[in-house]
C-alpha cells in the first residue's frame, strides 16, 4: 500500500481469550473478543494461561489459525493468546521529501478521523490532472477558490473572486446536471437563503428577501463587473412554516448603465407585471413609451395575433381585453360566450359599472344601444339626449358626396344618399337610369286614380302627445298604389327561442329563418308585421294628375 507521510514505526497487536474446558488443548475461532485468531508468524505470537506466560515447548503454533498446548488445561483455565502481525509499505512518501507514487492511493472507509489536506492552513494547492488537461481540479489555497479547467482563479468577477469556478473555452466549460431514474423525478440545483450564520442553525427568512440571484457578468476590457442581467427568486409575502410566497424578477441593463433595471416579474399569485412592480392581472403591461406591446408577423406566411380563451362553459362568460387611462376612464370590449361555437363582440364602458355600447352578434347583427338587435344594425338611443345617426363630411372644401350607397349582391349601385355641393341640402337617390328599365308606357288616367286615395288624419298609438298629423293608411292604398306598399294586411310572423346543440339559448323572439344549421327553434308566439307606404312611390301618379288637370285647363281657356 502506498502511504503519504510518515512511515508506521510498529505493528499491529491482536488478543483472543478463551475460556478452557476440561483437558481441553486446541484453541481457535473467535475468542471473547468477538475474532477469529489468525496469524502470519508463529514467532510473533504469545501463549498466556492463567496470566503465566508459556515456553515454546508448551504449545505448538504453526496452522496459522489455532494454538495447541502441550497438556491438557483445566476447566474454566483463563488462555490468551497475543498475536503480533507485521505489514509492509509499498509506495512511501514523507512529508519532508516529496516524491511520487507508482500506483493508485485508495483511502478504504475505516480512516480514523477523515482526511485532511494542508491542515496547518498554509498557503499551498491542491491539484488534479486528467488525460488531456493538466488543472482537472485545482483547490487554490490561497484564492480560497475551486477551479475546474485553469491553474488559478479569475479575480475579477464582480470585483471578487467566487469560491468555484469553471473556466474553459469550449464544451469544458459546460456544466451539466443529469438524473437517470425511471420516473417524472428531475435534477435539482438549489440555491439556499436562511437568516441565521452558523451551520445547522435556522432563522426564517423576511419578505422581500433575495432567495437566489443568477447574474450574467460581461468583460468590459478591464473586469467582469458589467452586469447584463439578473434573475432573482424573492420571498413575495409573509413567510411561515412550509410556507413561503415567492416571485421571480428579470432584469435587463439599458445602453449607457451598469445597473440592471426590473423588467418582468412574475409574483407568488401567478400575476406577471412587465414593467409593472404590482400586477393585479394575470398579464399586467405598464409602459411610458407610445407602444406598450406590438405583434407582428413580417414573413406574410401565418396568422399573427392575440388569444384571448376563456374557458367557462356558463352562459355569457366573457373574454375581456380592458382599457385604462390615468384619469381612471376604463373601456373594454370582448367575446361573450352565447354558446359551444358562437359568441357576441361586445364593447363597453367599465368606469362604475358595465354599461354595453355596441355588440356585435354571432350572426352579424349589429346592436349600438341595444343587446338584442333585430335588424342587421339596430341603433337604440334617446335622440333627446343624442342624435341616432349623424353623417358628417369633415371635409368642407370638398363640395357634395354620397353619405350612403345601396347597392345589389352584384355591386351594381342602385341608389344613394348624396350631400349637394353647397352641403346645405341631401338628396334621396333611387337608380331610374332607361338602361335598366323595359315595356316602357305613358302613364294615364292618374286623375282618376288619385281621386281614389283617401288622404286621413290620425294619431300613433305610441305617440303620448296625440299629435295629429296627415297622411295615408297603407292597405287603403294597396289597391290604388300597390308598388307603393309593402307588407299585408293584418300580417303577423311566428317568432320563438333558438338554441344551440347543446341547448344554450342563443336568441329570443327570432324568426325561424335566422336558424342555423345545428340550431333549434321553437315557437314562443306571434308578432305583428306592419304595412309600410313608400311615398316617393306617389310623386309619378301626381305629376300625371298635374299635368292631366294643367292640359284641361288650358283646352278650357282655349275653348273660350
Amino acid at each position: 500500500m502506498a502511504y503519504i507521510g510518515v512511515s508506521p514505526s510498529n505493528g499491529v497487536r491482536r488478543v483472543h481469550t478463551y475460556t478452557a474446558t476440561a483437558s481441553q488443548t486446541t484453541f481457535s475461532g473467535a475468542g471473547a473478543e468477538g475474532t477469529s485468531l489468525s496469524y502470519k508468524d508463529s514467532n510473533f505470537v504469545d501463549v498466556y494461561q492463567n496470566g503465566i506466560k508459556l515456553g515454546d515447548a508448551d504449545y505448538t503454533s504453526t496452522s496459522g489459525t489455532s494454538i495447541v498446548l502441550a497438556q491438557g488445561a483445566s476447566v474454566n483455565d483463563l488462555v490468551v493468546v497475543v498475536v503480533f502481525d507485521v505489514f509492509s509499505v509499498a509506495d512511501t512518501v514523507s512529508k519532508a521529501d516529496g516524491g511520487t507514487f507508482d500506483s493508485a492511493v485508495t483511502f478504504a472507509n475505516g480512516v480514523e478521523g477523515g482526511v485532511v489536506f494542508n491542515e496547518t492552513s498554509a498557503d499551498v494547492d491542491f491539484r488534479v490532472e486528467s488525460n488531456g488537461e493538466a488543472n482537472m481540479l485545482v483547490v487554490d489555497g490561497g484564492n480560497n477558490a475551486v477551479v475546474i479547467g485553469e491553474s488559478a482563479p479569475d479575480t475579477s468577477i464582480s470585483g471578487g473572486t467566487p469560491a468555484f469556478q469553471v473556466i474553459g473555452s469550449a464544451f469544458d466549460s459546460f456544466m451539466s446536471l443529469t438524473r437517470r431514474v425511471a420516473s417524472a423525478s428531475a435534477p435539482v440545483l438549489a440555491l439556499t437563503k436562511s437568516r441565521n450564520t452558523s451551520v445547522g442553525s435556522h432563522t426564517i427568512v423576511q419578505n422581500d428577501d433575495t432567495i437566489g440571484e443568477i447574474v450574467f457578468f460581461a468583460d468590459d476590457g478591464t473586469d467582469f463587473d458589467s452586469r447584463v442581467a439578473t434573475i432573482k427568486a424573492q420571498v413575495d409575502g409573509t413567510p411561515g412554516a412550509n410556507d413561503t410566497p415567492g416571485r421571480l424578477v428579470f432584469m435587463t441593463t439599458a445602453d449607457g448603465s451598469n445597473s440592471p433595471t426590473e423588467r418582468l416579474r412574475i409574483d407568488d399569485s401567478g400575476n406577471v407585471g412587465i414593467g409593472e412592480a404590482s400586477p393585479d392581472t394575470p398579464l399586467h403591461i405598464t409602459y411610458t413609451k407610445d407602444v406598450g406591446y406590438t405583434i407582428d408577423n413580417f414573413t406574410q406566411e401565418a396568422n399573427c395575433g392575440l388569444k384571448l380563451e376563456n374557458n367557462s362553459t356558463t352562459a355569457n362568460a366573457m373574454s375581456i381585453m380592458q382599457f385604462r387611462t390615468g384619469s381612471g376612464a376604463d373601456m373594454f370590449f370582448g367575446i361573450e360566450q352565447q354558446s359551444a361555437n358562437a359568441g357576441d363582440f361586445v364593447f363597453g364602458n367599465q368606469n362604475t359599472t358595465d354599461l354595453e355600447l355596441m355588440r356585435i352578434k354571432s350572426d352579424g347583427r349589429i346592436g349600438i344601444g341595444d343587446s338584442t338587435p333585430t335588424a342587421g344594425v339596430d341603433i337604440a338611443f334617446d335622440t333627446q339626449q343624442v342624435h341616432c345617426l349623424q353623417l358628417r363630411n369633415s371635409n368642407s372644401s370638398t363640395g357634395g358626396g354620397k353619405y350612403i350607397q345601396f347597392a345589389k349582391a352584384n355591386g351594381d349601385f342602385t341608389g344613394s344618399v348624396t350631400q349637394s355641393s353647397d352641403q346645405n341640402t341631401v338628396s334621396f337617390n333611387t337608380s331610374s337610369d332607361y338602361r335598366l328599365k323595359e315595356n316602357i308606357t305613358d302613364l294615364t288616367d292618374a286623375t282618376t286614380r288619385l281621386k281614389q286615395l283617401k288622404p286621413r288624419r290620425f294619431n300613433w298609438i305610441a305617440d303620448e302627445n296625440n299629435t295629429i298629423i296627415d297622411g295615408f293608411i297603407a292597405h287603403e292604398v294597396s289597391d290604388i298604389v300597390p308598388e307603393a306598399i309593402t307588407g299585408v294586411k293584418d300580417g303577423t310572423q311566428d317568432v320563438g327561442t333558438i338554441k344551440d346543440e347543446n341547448g344554450n339559448v342563443l336568441d329570443t323572439d327570432a324568426p325561424e329563418t335566422r336558424k342555423k344549421d345545428k340550431q333549434t327553434w321553437t315557437k314562443t308566439g306571434t308578432k305583428n308585421v306592419y304595412q309600410g307606404i313608400d311615398q316617393s312611390k306617389l310623386v309619378p301618379l301626381l305629376v300625371k294628375t298635374i299635368q292631366e288637370l294643367e292640359a284641361r285647363i288650358t283646352a278650357l281657356e282655349n275653348a273660350e
